[in-house]
């Protein structure tokens, strides 16, 4: 049975219980076309699904922008009075349907991939805007829950790697046991957030983890216990694990008055991004740079005059 990419949307978002607020659907997006897919064959990780689509709507734009230019190049050429003809019928390039009714591959995509979103939901990415500074500075936030219900919405740093591994960082107090600081001994350990500094909390990309929750595809949260028995066999390796100090949280209405001021971009961005720092990968690098870059547009020359390092910012 067909539908609509936008039925998809809502049924993602009544799956993860997400509200999804109108200004969703406020400008043209992946979610709105209305070209036909079938559920049965839609992929689990419906995120990498609609990347797919945004990356292949945006080669179109592309295309249909230098058709566009060299229609009213030619026109130039020959005469003004071809000009203003040329433009009319230039302009309505791509009027039609376009990618909501064509047919054709969907965009291949590389490991690393990241596109705006119009509102947040659980596994999107809050990047703090350029001038904003203090802890928050060039910070990439993994939301955790979105507002709902009368709760605030909660998210991790990920992209602010402290000094040292988990044993050093615990040493300053933490709720995590012996046994899995010992056993998460090599993991890297990130500024989380202002709120609870005593709490810890592991991401991964282990589905395997007794007592992990999925944030989104390829990404849980939780379950270090789990996680310390797949090390005991063997399955596991500790380093693969990125540990949050502390969290950050907003009550509910405060994020929303903070997207409203442009204090945060949203985008939706690949689990090979969000674990930059896990996976026994070295320190370095700027991943607001990084994802902002990849995000295009205005975004990308943003991104493109940041200066620092991750371990360089706030929060330390």
């Amino acid at each position: 049975m067909k539908h609509s990419l936008m039925y998809i949307s809502l049924l993602a978002a009544g799956v993860r219980g997400l509200r999804l607020p109108t200004s969703q659907f406020r400008r043209s997006s992946a979610l709105c076309y209305k070209e036909n897919v079938d559920l049965d064959l839609l992929p689990d990780d419906w995120r990498t699904y609609r990347a797919r689509l945004v990356a292949k709507e945006e080669l179109e734009k592309e295309g249909k922008e230098k058709e566009r230019r060299q229609v009213v190049n030619f026109a130039n050429f020959f005469s003004p009075q071809l000009r203003g003809r040329a433009e009319d019928e230039a302009g309505g390039l791509g009027d039609g349907d376009g990618l909501a009714g064509g047919e054709g591959e969907l965009v291949s995509l590389g490991d690393n991939w990241a596109h705006p979103l119009t509102s947040v939901e659980p596994g999107s990415v809050l990047l703090a805007n350029e001038n904003l500074g203090g802890v928050f500075w060039q910070t990439v936030v993994l939301m955790l829950d979105v507002e709902r219900g009368g709760k605030g919405a909660t998210g991790l740093v990920v992209n602010r790697p402290l000094k040292g591994t988990l044993k050093d960082v615990a040493r300053k107090g933490s709720n995590v046991a012996k046994t899995v600081q010992s056993a998460f001994s090599s993991s890297t350990c990130t500024y989380g957030g202002p709120v609870q500094p005593e709490d810890l909390a592991v991401l991964h990309s282990n589905p395997f983890a007794t007592g992990a929750r999925e944030v989104t595809p390829g990404v849980y949260v939780g379950g270090s216990e789990g996680l310390r028995k797949l090390i005991q066999q063997r399955e596991y390796h500790g380093s693969k694990a990125l540990f949050a100090r502390g969290r950050s949280k907003w009550v509910p209405g405060q994020l929303d008055r903070e997207l409203d001021r442009g204090v945060w971009y949203v985008a939706s961005a690949s689990p090979s991004f969000i674990l930059k720092h896990a996976n026994g990968s070295k320190v370095g690098g700027n991943l607001w740079k990084d994802i902002m870059t990849e995000m295009g547009g205005y975004y990308k020359e943003v991104g493109r005059a940041a200066k620092g390092t991750d371990a360089s910012g706030g929060g330390q």
